[in-house]
C-alpha cells in the first residue's frame, strides 16, 4: 500500500431541531438539611439488617451437629461412650424427659401451624 493522504471522514449532518431546554437550577440554597449524627447503635442495626438470620442459624445448627458428632467419636474411641450416657441418664433423667417432651410438643405445634398455613 502506498502511504498517502487519507480521505477525511464524511461529516454527519446535525438535526435542525433546537437544543433541549436545560433545567434551571433554583436560585435558593439547597433544601437538604444536615443529617444528625447517627449513634453507633443505629449503625449496628443497619449492619444487622443486612444479615440473613435464617442462614446464620442454619450454619450455627450445622456447626453444633458437627461438634456433637465429633464428641460421639471421641467417646467411642476412648471406650467410654455407654458409660458416659448411662451416667447422664442416671443423674439427669427428669430433666432429659422434660426437655424431650418440650421439644416434641413445640415441634408438633409448629407442624400444625405449618399444615394450617399451607392449606390457605
Amino acid at each position: 500500500m502506498a502511504q498517502g493522504k487519507q480521505k477525511p471522514a464524511p461529516k454527519i449532518e446535525e438535526s435542525k431541531a433546537p437544543p433541549a431546554a436545560k433545567k434551571q437550577k433554583s436560585k435558593s440554597r439547597s433544601t437538604k438539611k444536615a443529617e444528625p449524627p447517627t449513634s453507633p447503635w443505629v449503625k449496628a442495626a443497619s449492619i444487622l439488617s443486612n444479615i440473613d438470620f435464617i442462614r446464620l442459624f442454619r450454619v450455627l445448627f450445622l456447626a453444633l451437629v458437627v461438634a456433637f458428632i465429633v464428641y460421639q467419636y471421641i467417646l467411642l474411641t476412648k471406650g467410654i461412650f455407654i458409660k458416659t450416657y448411662a451416667a447422664l441418664w442416671h443423674h439427669h433423667k427428669m430433666l432429659l424427659l422434660a426437655g424431650a417432651a418440650f421439644i416434641t410438643y413445640t415441634s408438633f405445634v409448629f407442624y400444625l401451624g405449618y399444615c394450617t398455613a399451607k392449606k390457605r
